[in-house]
């Protein structure tokens, strides 16, 4: 599975782009000028997750379209199937009612169980009514809300902001407010109207082949799920790469080295984060993803774990036929793949599938220039001035 185009158009900053991927390709430019905006794009076509989009933007997920657009798509070409994400800002009028129905029914969820239900919310309703008129209030309901279209699914979004909660907050005299507190805190009103499920994910019985890696270090939740086998995959290949000299066993707990017949122990959280972040790819990139986007790989690392996490990526794409999508701000990585650096085999595959994405602005929109290896080696000192924000 490869993506053979992203069409993007009214997404955050970008007004109109077209890419056409390879295997690897590395996302550069300078500040504002999309980087992540692409790998998001991807992210939320591919892998459309209602909850997670919700939390990640709130309170402003209507902002997802651009400023001068009407509305915003997003169509990824695979090479056996194409998928879309459209959002529009629907009208008021095709909206207010499963708002107020959406508000009541989450207030419901933790109403006082001894209370007259029908009266009470007769009560709430006629509250909810009186505050539904102000005119402040529903522009910013309507210039807030959002229509998300994928797989020929529509659901509408509500992002409950400052002026909005503050606006329903005598709503919650209906409300248990001991249940409350122990769910969501003091001061968590806004909690209450941000968690909510889904209406609709892709398919699970679909492959999904999407992984997006924000952070290649390993947290602690999932550390505690890695099983024996992963555990020793990542052992082989630190032995394999000879990345940590006279080491005997891995483990996320404690390493173990041997060094002229004697034997010592590393807690793994006394280990580098340059070093966590390659053991990260190793343990999060699995066979079963194909498409794995990374933003700044170079975080915290020392550009010898740099070039281990290249080789790695390679590899990966290569033996895996997986396709990368990292942006960056290195300078260093730009250097590694570019400068001959590599062992050969590395070198001639990038040859063949490297695809340095450069962005920039051109009349005050996102353009996108595509080059290959031998394009980006010439344009490299410009690439780097770009990565310095010149």
């Amino acid at each position: 599975m490869k993506i053979n185009e992203v069409e993007v158009s009214g997404f955050k900053g970008i007004s109109n782009l077209v890419i056409r991927p390879k295997q690897i390709n590395i996302i550069v430019g300078k500040n504002n000028t999309g980087k992540t905006s692409i790998l998001e794009a991807i992210h939320c076509t591919l892998g459309v997750d209602i909850f997670k989009m919700q939390r990640k933007y709130y309170p402003h997920v209507a902002n997802l379209i651009n400023i001068n657009k009407k509305e915003s798509k997003v169509l990824v070409k695979l090479e056996d199937k194409n998928y879309y994400l459209l959002l529009t800002r629907p009208e008021l009028k095709e909206i207010l009612p499963e708002f107020k129905k959406e508000l009541l029914n989450k207030l419901k969820s933790i109403a006082p169980k001894t209370t007259d239900k029908s009266e009470s919310w007769k009560k709430a309703e006629k509250i909810l009514d009186k505050i539904l008129s102000k005119d402040e209030l529903l522009s910013e309901l309507e210039n807030e809300s959002i229509r998300i279209e994928s797989s020929g699914k529509k659901l509408n979004l509500f992002s409950y902001t400052q002026l909005i909660l503050k606006e329903i907050e005598p709503l919650l005299d209906y409300v248990d407010k001991e249940i409350f507190q122990e769910r969501f805190g003091r001061g968590m009103l806004s909690s209450l109207f941000t968690i909510r499920f889904p209406h609709f994910v892709h398919n699970k019985k679909e492959e999904n082949p999407l992984s997006i890696i924000n952070n290649l270090a390993l947290e602690e939740s999932l550390i505690l799920s890695q099983s024996k086998s992963k555990i020793n995959k990542i052992q082989n290949y630190l032995q394999d790469r000879k990345i940590l000299k006279n080491l005997e066993r891995f483990d996320f707990d404690k390493l173990l080295f041997k060094q002229e017949g004697k034997e010592y122990e590393i807690p793994y959280s006394f280990m580098g984060d340059g070093f966590k972040s390659l053991v990260g790819l190793i343990s999060r990139t699995s066979e079963e993803n194909k498409i794995v986007l990374i933003e700044e790989p170079e975080t915290r690392m020392h550009p010898a774990y740099m070039r281990e996490v290249i080789c790695q990526i390679i590899n990966f794409s290569k033996i895996n036929n997986m396709q990368f999508f990292v942006t960056t701000h290195s300078s260093d990585l730009l250097d590694i793949i570019l400068t001959d650096t590599l062992e050969p085999k590395y070198a001639e595959y990038l040859s063949k599938e490297l695809n340095v994405i450069r962005l920039d602005y051109l009349g005050g929109d996102i353009i996108a220039q595509e080059l290959n290896m031998e394009e980006a080696k010439e344009e490299l000192e410009e690439l780097k001035i770009d990565l310095r924000g010149k």
